[in-house]
């Protein structure tokens, strides 16, 4: 905590509370695999966070991982929260960045979290990534998690590529009927199945040679229009650009 009272945040993601306020998903710092043999170059800084504030930025709630996870955490870590009631509890579904291999997740799978306010745990499922095609190497990982209503989420799934190194920035869409949530010492966990819903680069949403690399919000209208936001990131190695996006009707109205 600063001096003053405030606490430094990573919101990556954010979403209405049931009875009012705000879900923030902070996404941790450092990882503790690579950080316990060279503490230096890997610290680690924090844990992946779930931060329930009212509408004043007051913090009234705050919700870890299991402490077994967070043990193999690595720096990609929560990226969005959805906010959905399940017969009648608020249940928060969570987006993680990439894989965590030290804890058990191929390459090529993500985590999507599923925490139960009402119970207080948290079980699991897995969301399948896209190959990293561009000529530069890079990963390809998930940038936010958005609600659409009966057990459908849309998401941003985008590589770490640039201009003409970039190959995969899309909108998907899955769904969660028929996935059974598994816990953390479950031995296997089920993977859903995703819907392109817009390949940007393909569809011509940037200009002409300047595919920005961030895109990393995704609000979804009441008719099915979806808007993307990009981060600039704030550091000297990008354009600078802040960028909302409409993409049009993607989704059906809810």
């Amino acid at each position: 905590m600063n001096a003053n009272g405030t606490v430094n945040i990573d919101g990556e993601g954010i979403a209405l509370a049931l009875d009012g306020g705000f879900w923030i998903a902070h996404e941790g710092g450092g990882n503790l695999i690579d950080g316990a043999s060279n503490p230096a170059s890997f610290p680690f800084l924090s844990p992946n966070l779930l931060v329930k504030v009212t509408a004043d930025g007051t913090i009234v709630e705050v919700v870890s991982l299991p402490i077994e996870l967070t043990r193999n955490q690595l720096r990609f870590g929560f990226e969005g929260v959805a906010s959905v009631v399940e017969d009648g509890a608020e249940i928060l579904y969570v987006a993680f960045q990439r894989a965590w291999p030290a804890a058990g997740d191929p390459a090529d799978l993500a985590r999507i979290g599923r925490y139960d306010t009402v119970r207080g745990d948290w079980t699991f499922a897995y969301y399948p990534l896209d190959a990293a095609t561009s000529p530069n190497g890079g990963w390809v990982g998930v940038s936010e998690v958005t609600a659409l209503g009966g057990g459908r989420f849309a998401t941003v799934e985008r590589d770490d590529q640039a201009l003409s190194d970039a190959r995969v920035k899309t909108v998907q869409e899955y769904a969660i009927e028929g996935i059974r949530f598994e816990p953390l010492e479950a031995a296997t966990l089920p993977i859903v199945r995703k819907l392109l819903r817009r390949d940007l680069i393909a569809a011509g949403d940037f200009d002409a040679g300047v595919v920005l690399e961030k895109i990393e919000s995704l609000a979804v209208l009441p008719s099915g229009r979806a808007l993307v936001i990009t981060d600039n990131g704030g550091i000297g190695n990008t354009s600078g650009e802040t960028r909302m996006m409409d993409l049009g009707v993607l989704f059906p109205a809810r």
